[in-house]
């Protein structure tokens, strides 16, 4: 309390102790500086209402601090199923499942099925944001992706590959990397990396999603990560994120904190198998965090690796 009263951050001894019970406070360690930082934002973010918790919980993450709460706040919020990162550790270790032939007839139609429902409002509605935040990355006036030009479709209505069209592509591709075997075809997923020469490191994006498995891999990252790498991950996907410029402040953060263990585990496979590119892409991230308003908890951009 002295501490806080020092920064002239005024936190009540009852309000302080809600914050503690929902799992809100600095992580142990964090230095005063740090302390008083944490306190700033969360006293800004907290607000009153349903998931309010969760929601500062990602706040917090999204200007680079941590709390005991992340973990289990993304865990509801990618499994709605889940009460807690316990719940998913017990339904990974229950079952690995086969991963889907994205190749074969029935491969492909089950991996269809999974697009249809996440485009329809069968979706659950913690998960609506990061469909329509991939729907929004292919619009030509956000400038986040490249046209890309069918021929067939091109010479049928002399028009490009529709936004629509581009992200049924992109999560079709991204559920057979999550569910199945790996992607089949990296037009749309290229066509947000970029333009890349054959040696440049974003190559090693769609060669990892060419494994399989990789929402598996995210999950269990969720569950095995430290909080300071799940804090790490939702910076990442600020930086992905801060390319939307018509997201509402609520959505870049929830969005930011829920693809951060998709993007922890993508950066492990690379880690692995080319440490090099790895190391290449998180400082390109690193460059667009640079300058944003970050409240600085003095933590480092690492994957569980």
């Amino acid at each position: 309390m002295i501490l806080l009263s020092k920064a002239a951050i005024r936190v009540s001894t009852r309000r302080l102790e809600k914050l503690s019970q929902k799992g809100l406070l600095p992580l142990d360690g964090s230095s005063d500086s740090q302390v008083a930082a944490h306190f700033e934002v969360l006293v800004e973010a907290y607000r009153g209402g349903p998931e309010a918790a969760d929601r500062a919980a990602f706040a917090l993450a999204y200007r680079g601090f941590g709390c005991a709460r992340l973990r289990d706040a993304i865990v509801r919020e990618l499994h709605p199923q889940c009460k807690g990162a316990t719940d998913l550790a017990a339904q990974l270790e229950a079952a690995t499942p086969d991963l889907v032939d994205a190749q074969s007839d029935e491969g492909l139609a089950e991996i269809e099925a999974a697009v249809n429902w996440m485009e329809s409002d069968k979706l659950p509605r913690q998960l609506r944001g990061i469909v329509s935040f991939i729907v929004d990355m292919f619009r030509p006036e956000n400038g986040v992706a490249l046209k890309v030009i069918d021929p067939v479709t091109y010479w049928a209505t002399d028009q490009p590959e529709t936004p629509e069209q581009l992200s049924h592509s992109y999560l079709t591709n991204m559920i057979a990397a999550g569910i199945g075997d790996g992607i089949y075809d990296d037009t749309a997923i290229m066509a947000v990396l970029g333009k890349a020469d054959e040696d440049a490191p974003v190559l090693a994006i769609p060669s990892a999603m060419s494994e399989g498995g990789l929402y598996r891999a995210s999950d269990q990252a969720l569950v095995g990560a430290s909080v300071q790498q799940l804090v790490a991950g939702t910076l990442l996907g600020r930086a992905v994120v801060s390319y939307i410029p018509y997201f509402s402040d609520e959505q870049r953060v929830t969005v930011a904190a829920a693809t951060a263990p998709c993007l922890i585990a993508l950066f492990d496979r690379i880690l692995d198998s080319n440490p090099t590119a790895a190391g290449q892409l998180l400082a390109g991230l690193a460059e667009v965090l640079d300058g944003l308003d970050l409240g600085h908890s003095g933590g480092e951009l690492v994957t569980s690796a």
